[in-house]
């Protein structure tokens, strides 16, 4: 009787200040932010294409690998705000909400699924044991053997929304060889109904 008393008395405790007190389901990555995504990776912008060329001439598909997990606001930068130093980066100020939106998402990493629409590519999500192992033959030698047609990882935060949902910014970091890659830190707004790139600021290059 009193184990019961107990729980019910938590259970009150709870819905009173709606704390939650049990393990809560992970957040699903919404199909809007898979738009973005492939905004940004199908984008013609000539930054990202120096980075990731989609052949267009052929049938003949390049492999972009992205990492299955996604990034953290710590992997992101190590100390400080990502829209202070966005905006210290640019003149940019970005809006509070879509900032909060942002640092609320990328507190954890979740796992990706291939849902990304690119046209002309063909997108391969790697997990964490797959690409253990292709490092495991001669690190990135043994990388490029296995996914010869690639031009390194990308690895994706979760994206960041403002309140109306016409602002959208993420971060993704290229890795190409052990002093090979860079960090990168994206704006979008939704015009017409379509996402499209409006900054794209370096924040590391190896």
């Amino acid at each position: 009787m009193k184990k019961k008393f107990h729980f019910l008395a938590i259970l009150l405790a709870c819905l009173f200040f709606a704390k939650p007190c049990f393990t809560e389901q992970l957040e699903i990555i919404t199909g809007e932010e898979y738009e973005v995504y492939s905004a940004v990776l199908s984008s013609e912008e000539p930054f990202l294409q120096r980075i990731i060329v989609v052949n267009k001439q052929s049938s003949e598909s390049e492999q972009i690998i992205i990492e299955q997990t996604t990034l953290t606001s710590q992997k992101i930068l190590e100390s400080g705000n990502i829209c202070t130093h966005f905006n210290n980066l640019t003149g940019i100020k970005l809006g509070a909400d879509l900032c909060e939106d942002f640092a609320k998402k990328n507190q954890s990493s979740y796992k990706l699924e291939n849902k990304f629409s690119i046209p002309y590519s063909s997108v391969i999500v790697i997990s964490a044991e797959e690409l253990k192992e292709a490092f495991s033959e001669r690190g990135w030698f043994g990388f490029y053997k296995k996914y010869p047609d690639s031009r390194g990882t990308i690895s994706l935060s979760r994206v960041g929304f403002n309140a109306e949902h016409t602002r959208a910014f993420l971060c993704w970091h290229y890795h190409c060889g052990g002093l090979c890659g860079r960090g990168v830190l994206v704006l979008l707004f939704k015009e017409d109904g379509q996402w499209k790139i409006k900054r794209v600021q370096g924040t590391w290059k190896s």
